[in-house]
């Protein structure tokens, strides 16, 4: 029997490289890349110790779950008679793991490189992580003046009280169910483009995603040519041309939003648009939901109590007479700007607010808002 091939090799750095994957870098991969032979095989060589320990700390554990699962088989031949317990048994050796949460996609170190790029001088736009220790040392560092917060409602009611503490302004913006309110008086063709395109752009997956809409007197009468709007958006691939709703991100996102939509029709809400399933050629197993509006929507349903955080728009029912009595609006803490800084605000205002409504105010500059002395205390 003829001894197995063994492929010559070249000592480089450490390792011990096949001849002809040497020969190709050298010759072919590293010419006219600037990069030298002694930068790259440096590069190579930590990239081997970095990984070499944890492949092998893998392995180990593939071995360890076989053994596991082999001895349990002898043990129990035959079909499983016993699901529970065996599920139970791959829990116990590791086998199965808790499922992680929702996916997030964060662009923050993009965004803070583009704008490095853009000629914003280093240190003005900078990425900290960390969890509630950060966020404290944020909210409590003597040089900063005032901070703006998007987030949860548990959270962004920590980074309030905290800052204000503190002698900071802040803005926290909680909650994502942006509620905009039209009136019979809006120039109806801007209103109903920039309603469609705010509650159903980028898939509804933005947190000032406008997802709920309170029409007004006649404006109500608006909701069916709304949807129709709404049809003329076209679904599909993000990289494909002509599409203005894409994917979102997730099969489980995609799930959670068609059983909030079931469960608003359960509820009793009128499902105005239907998005579900829509017909995407090529990408039938994508994960595409439709603009969908609702109407008739009363607080306690979960599709208007709950973030959707896709492209679903839900207008509520409101009583005659009222603006909106009885909405419970997302929260807004907000240490007030100097009065000079805000311009009045309608009396319309008045009668709709059960909780808080994000009313945008006409500010002289952000430079405004950090040199007034803030107040001593205040509840939002």
């Amino acid at each position: 029997m003829n001894a197995p091939h063994t492929p010559a090799r070249t000592a480089v750095h450490g390792l011990q490289v096949a001849t002809e994957l040497f020969r190709f870098v050298e010759d072919r991969v590293l010419p006219g890349t600037g990069i030298s032979s002694e930068r790259f095989w440096a590069g190579f060589d930590a990239i081997v110790q970095d990984l070499a320990p944890k492949n092998l700390a893998l392995l180990a554990e593939r071995e360890r779950l076989q053994v596991a699962l082999d001895d349990w088989h002898r043990t129990h031949p035959g079909p499983i008679q016993d699901m529970p317990a065996y599920r139970a048994f791959l829990e116990q050796i590791g086998y199965l793991v808790p499922a992680p949460g929702a996916v997030q996609v964060s662009t923050a170190h993009d965004d803070a490189e583009l704008a490095l790029q853009a000629g914003i001088p280093p240190g003005v736009l900078n990425v900290v992580h960390g969890g509630e220790m950060a966020v404290n040392a944020i909210c409590d560092h003597k040089d900063i003046k005032a901070i703006s917060f998007v987030g949860s409602t548990k959270v962004g009611t920590h980074v309030y009280n905290r800052a204000t503490l503190a002698g900071k302004r802040a803005q926290c913006m909680m909650g994502a169910k942006n509620h905009v309110v039209v009136l019979p008086d809006a120039p109806k063709e801007q209103t109903l483009n920039a309603l469609v395109g705010a509650g159903f752009g980028a898939a509804g997956q933005r947190c000032m995603a406008s997802s709920v809409v309170v029409l007004v007197g006649e404006a109500r009468e608006w909701i069916n040519e709304m949807a129709e709007r709404a049809t003329t958006l076209k679904v599909g691939a993000g990289h494909d041309k002509g599409v203005e709703i894409g994917p979102v991100i997730s099969c489980a996102a995609l799930s959670r939003i068609e059983s909030l939509i079931a469960s608003g029709i359960e509820d009793g809400a009128r499902l105005v648009l239907d998005g579900r399933k829509p017909a995407v050629p090529g990408y039938e197993a994508g994960n595409f939901v439709g603009p969908t509006l609702f109407a008739g929507v009363k607080p306690g349903m979960r599709i208007y109590d709950q973030e959707i955080f896709g492209p679903v728009l839900v207008g509520p029912e409101l009583l005659p007479g009222s603006v909106g009595a009885g909405l419970s609006f997302p929260p807004l803490l907000l240490s007030p700007p100097p009065p000079q800084a805000v311009r009045p605000i309608s009396a319309l205002s008045r009668p709709i607010l059960k909780r808080r409504l994000f009313v945008c105010m006409v500010v002289p500059s952000i430079q405004s808002l950090i040199n007034a002395r803030p107040p001593e205390h205040h509840d939002g």
